[in-house]
């Protein structure tokens, strides 16, 4: 591999093995991602170490490492003749914690990387399959870069937002100024398709290039060389602030995200008499879809429709007349009075909206039924959902709907039903008795992450076994209730059904196991305990994809 940097040709097999993880800002899951990727790639039998590169080390805080187990770790790396072991940490099967301690003094990163690639070279190449290295946010310190000439594989983290994507633009391009051949993967977090008018990574440098000079931005050559690569959706399974049990908080935040879903299909297309480019349209779609004020009154539609008329690009403008452009707003603000004159969407906004009120108070509780000191906020979602279901059960009984709203409403009537069950301390207990927890002080207990992710990586039976006496108990119990609510509540027809027409009794066992994957597994910061997620299929697709580039290298 050519770069600015001469590698040593004796590093070369070690090199292809290593992947760095960078961002150009903090907080946009970087160390997440890392620690992600060494699990995934782990339990596919593949040899992984962990580098921790990070001056505040974050990997050991995420994977819940106690200083007991780093207390051989010399707190700096030396020249000394200390093996390989003494700056590590097992963690799991196919897991090293490589260098856990905060790297603050200055010129450490250097002695770390010379330690690496000529001292403990060799020992690496022969131990490792993938080393992943978990790199400092930024480029402030260019020391931290001078490991890049040593990788195969940068993948840079971005979220979906300018100052995000303006960072990564910069690091981008210091990176490609200093190791000029290596392979760039953009790793998207939070992704969201309706906020981009494009390909991603062309999103990521045009937000860059807009605010440099000329010679500092990423030329057309250097963009060739950046791809996407994965693209994960939020999920609370990777909110570390909810890193206590809280089943109730991941049923919300999955009420909350279906609705989202609902609204988004059910909101009509804009049409045709609209002469719109494809990226205005979207760009208008994108403004109804988070304008949750939206009301059925003139100064409200008015508003919102000055809005769409200001989303056009400039290209749809050129050549438009006087006459044309008044044709454009009376069209525009029928399209909106109609969008706003819909008692399913505003059911559904107001229902959003509880969800997310509901979130604020729970988020990060450690409780379950009764414990959350909610009981109004619990009710009150529950009536917005309620009203939901009515009014799209009118709507059917009307005129058919999309199919994925379809089964949105029977996976919204187990939601329900699911909630109404977590107000009991029985059943509370049942989710309990799944999560490992420990005391560090005697007294106060709280949950052990740490032997949680262990029993996950290592596909532990005995935890796999109360994993299934919880979905065994609960389901007999959640059918039941579901049953009673559907019939009380006038929402029979909106039930899943079985090609005989029958209550669709496996969909519904699958809906509990899914949720009691994420409501034991959510908030431990790594995806391998949230099967069928949209976030663990990507992160899976991803780490086996990033095998095959290394194995193939």
């Amino acid at each position: 591999m050519q770069s600015n940097v001469a590698v040593p040709q004796a590093v070369a097999s070690l090199t292809r093995k290593c992947v760095a993880i960078g961002s150009g800002k903090g907080g946009v899951g970087k160390s997440t991602t890392a620690v992600n990727l060494a699990l995934l790639c782990a339990r596919a039998g593949v040899r992984v170490a962990l580098v921790d590169l990070d001056p505040l080390s974050n990997a050991a805080v995420i994977l819940d490492v106690p200083e007991s187990a780093m207390a051989h770790v010399p707190t700096e790396v030396d020249g000394s003749d200390a093996p390989l072991s003494a700056y590590s940490v097992s963690l799991f099967p196919n897991v090293d914690l490589l260098f856990p301690r905060q790297k603050l003094s200055r010129g450490e990163s250097n002695r770390i990387r010379d330690a690496l690639f000529d001292r403990y070279g060799e020992s690496l190449d022969q131990a490792y399959d993938l080393l992943i290295f978990d790199m400092p946010a930024g480029i402030g310190h260019s020391e931290h870069l001078s490991f890049l000439p040593y990788v195969q594989t940068l993948l840079v983290v971005v979220q979906p937002e300018p100052t995000s994507q303006v960072s990564a633009g910069g690091y981008l391009k210091a990176a490609l100024e200093i190791a000029p051949d290596i392979t760039v993967l953009l790793w998207h977090n939070r992704f969201a398709p309706e906020a981009y008018d494009g390909l991603p990574a062309a999103q990521v440098v045009a937000q860059y290039n807009r605010f440099v000079p000329d010679d500092l931005r990423i030329t057309g050559e250097q963009q060739q060389k950046i791809t996407d690569f994965a693209y994960l959706p939020e999920d609370s399974a990777l909110n570390l602030l909810q890193h206590r049990y809280s089943p109730v908080t991941t049923l919300a935040y999955r009420m909350r995200g279906l609705l989202e879903m609902m609204q988004d299909v059910l909101l009509p297309p804009i049409p045709e008499e609209i002469s719109a480019s494809a990226v205005s349209r979207m760009r208008m779609r994108r403004i109804l879809l988070r304008t949750r004020d939206l009301k059925h009154s003139s100064a409200s539609v008015t508003r919102t429709a000055e809005e769409l008329v200001a989303a056009r690009i400039e290209r749809d403008l050129i050549g438009e007349d006087p006459e044309g452009l008044k044709r454009f707003r009376v069209a525009i603000y029928r399209y909106v009075a109609t969008v706003a004159a819909d008692p399913l969407r505003r059911a559904m906004l107001r229902a959003i909206d509880e969800a997310t009120a509901f979130l604020e108070v729970t988020a990060g509780s450690d409780g379950g039924g009764g414990g959350y000191g909610t009981d109004d906020r619990s009710h009150r979602l529950e009536a917005r959902i309620a009203t939901v279901l009515e009014t799209l059960g009118k709507r059917i009984a009307q005129k058919p709907v999309p199919i994925e709203v379809r089964h949105g409403a029977g996976v919204l009537v187990f939601s329900v039903s699911m909630l109404k069950l977590l107000r009991s301390q029985s059943v509370d207990r049942l989710f309990r008795g799944v999560v490992p927890r420990r005391s560090d002080d005697g007294t106060t207990q709280r949950r052990d992450r740490r032997t949680q992710i262990r029993r996950l990586v290592e596909r532990d039976p005995e935890y796999h076994g109360r994993f299934l006496h919880l979905v065994r108990t609960v389901y007999p119990v959640v059918t039941r209730q579901i049953g009673v609510y559907a019939r009380a509540a006038g929402v029979e027809s909106l039930l899943l059904r079985a090609a005989d027409g029958s209550v669709h009794r496996s969909a519904y066992l699958k809906l509990l196991t899914n949720f009691a994957h994420e409501a034991v597994h959510s908030g431990l910061g790594v995806v391998i305990g949230m099967p069928n997620t949209p976030a663990y299929n990507s992160a899976h697709q991803a780490a086996r994809k990033l095998m095959q580039r290394i194995r193939s290298a």
